[in-house]
This record gives structure tokens, sequence and C-alpha cells, in this order.
């Protein structure tokens, strides 16, 4: 249940409720039979939509609470591609709390074109991940695939993924996670945090050689 929804009916209910009130004390100041006879009717209605509103309202707070638990407890698949320095790596990682089956993994492009076809050590190194009989719940499982240079050189086309990810909980419960994914953006971003760590190890290191040199001209 949407938050609009939830508005709309407490508004629903927020009237009748006062509506009831209304009636109630209008009540208390009259005698007139046919008229408390209307009103009692009206007052009547005015609870049978009181109590369906509360009772509609109840139904999709429940639901809505059934499927917050629901997603709180289910397996979640993704795919990502970590690098660490030079070594640029392929991940399947179960981020939920619960455990995946019979995970399947597809890509279009295929993958092998982030494989140097020079470098023998990156053969066999995808397709293995790709399917997986079973993951648990916080694990991540990669790969090393390429070198983080050579992926950053290689052309836009090559760094563009479209993933499809199906896999199932321990009820054979079926999910599929979908999305695209650009390399080009991440590994530019990731190159200048590199980049602005280098620069600022090679400032401490010049730092501590200034300090050092400047207190042994001192002591000299």
């Amino acid at each position: 249940m949407t938050k609009s929804q939830k508005l709309v009916f407490i508004i629903i209910f927020a009237a009748i409720f006062i509506v009831a009130i209304f009636i109630t004390a209008f009540l208390l100041q009259t005698n007139d039979s046919k008229i408390h006879t209307k009103i009692n009717s009206l007052s009547t209605w005015l609870l049978t939509m009181l109590t369906f509103t509360y009772v509609v309202l109840t139904y999709f707070i429940l639901n809505s609470n059934k499927k917050l638990i629901e997603e709180q407890n289910r397996p979640y698949v993704v795919l990502s591609f970590p690098t660490e320095g030079i070594k640029f790596y392929l991940s399947i990682q179960n981020i939920g709390n619960r455990p995946a089956y019979n995970v399947k993994i597809q890509t279009k492009p295929s993958l092998a074109v982030l494989l140097n076809p020079n470098r023998g050590e990156f053969e066999n190194t995808i397709e293995p991940l790709l399917n997986q009989d079973f993951l648990v719940p916080k694990y991540d499982i990669r790969n090393k695939i390429a070198v983080t240079q050579e992926v950053f050189n290689l052309g836009l086309n090559f760094k563009k993924f479209d993933i499809d990810i199906s896999y199932q909980n321990s009820n054979g419960q079926k999910f599929r996670e979908t999305y695209h994914m650009n390399l080009a953006n991440e590994l530019v971003e990731r190159k200048s945090l590199q980049e602005k760590s280098i620069q600022s190890h090679l400032k401490d290191i010049n730092d501590t050689l200034t300090k050092n040199f400047g207190a042994k001209q001192k002591i000299e």
C-alpha cells in the first residue's frame, strides 16, 4: 500500500468519525422522533462505512507488512566488477538473508569481451561463476578475469552490459533481476580515486622526507 493510499483511507476514516460525532451531538439536543429515526439510520450507515474503511485499511497495512517481511527474508543475487589495484574481478554475491538456488546469469554481450586473448591465465574464469547451484546469504564468490588498465582501455561498446539474473529460494519461488551496467563511468571514477590516493601518498612521503631532511640539517 502506497503512502498516498494510506493517506486517503486515513482522511476518509477521520471524516466519517467527525460526522458521527456531530450526529451524536445533534441527537442529544433534539426530541423529534422522526428526526431520531432518520439520524439513527444514517448513523447505522456511517458506522457500517466506518467499519468497512477500518477493515480495508487494516487489510492493506497487513498486506504491506507481509510484503516487507518477504522482501527482508529472500535471497538477492547481484553481479558486480570490483577492482583491487590492477586486478579486475567478476563477483557474484547473495546480499539477501536467505540462500539462493539454481542461479543462472546471462549477459549481453558476453563477458568474454573483457578478456585479453593474449592472456591465457584468465581462461575459464567467467563461465564457472555464472551458474551456481547454491549461494549462501551474505556470500561473495569472485574470480580475477582481467587487468584493470586493459579493461579501462577497451572501447565504450565493450563496457556496456545487460544483466539478467534468475534464481529461486528454498520453496521454489522464482526471482529475476535485470539491469544495465556501464563500466565506463565506474572505471573513470575508480581511476580518479586511485590517482587521488596515489597523489596523497606521494604528498605524505614528500612531507616526511622534507621534515626528516630539515631535522638532519638542524642537527649538523
